[in-house]
């Protein structure tokens, strides 16, 4: 969509922004183990969107990184990010936001689509 009709559609990476604060207030779980201090950390790190300067974005990907504390199996980091995602995304207004996958899987990619 072109700009000046930007009434008619939602900008997919401003709707981008509700996921964007979620990370920003995410609490870092900490813990010691053998004496070692571990602080998780959940962070976007890649953020991809629109196809061109003179058109509203319907799709943004937001490419999210989840580091881990060793007491945490792979499958634990996978569930935990999974579950954060689908509470932290669904209260994202005026978008529809899936996780789209999930490689080695502390790592995610959340896409923000507009609807109107």
């Amino acid at each position: 969509m072109h700009p000046f009709a930007r009434s008619l559609g939602v900008n997919a990476i401003h709707a981008a922004a509700g996921v964007l604060d979620r990370l920003a207030e995410y609490e870092a779980r900490r813990v010691t183990i053998d004496g070692c201090d571990y602080r998780e950390g959940l962070n976007a790190v890649r953020i991809n969107g629109g196809i061109a300067g003179n058109v509203i974005p319907d799709e943004c990907q937001v490419e999210v990184n989840f580091r881990f504390a060793p007491d945490r199996s792979v499958a634990a980091a996978a569930g935990h990010v999974t579950t954060w995602t689908s509470r932290s995304v669904s209260a994202v207004p005026s978008s529809t936001t899936t996780v789209r996958s999930m490689r080695p899987p502390w790592r995610c990619r959340i896409a923000a689509a507009a609807s109107s």
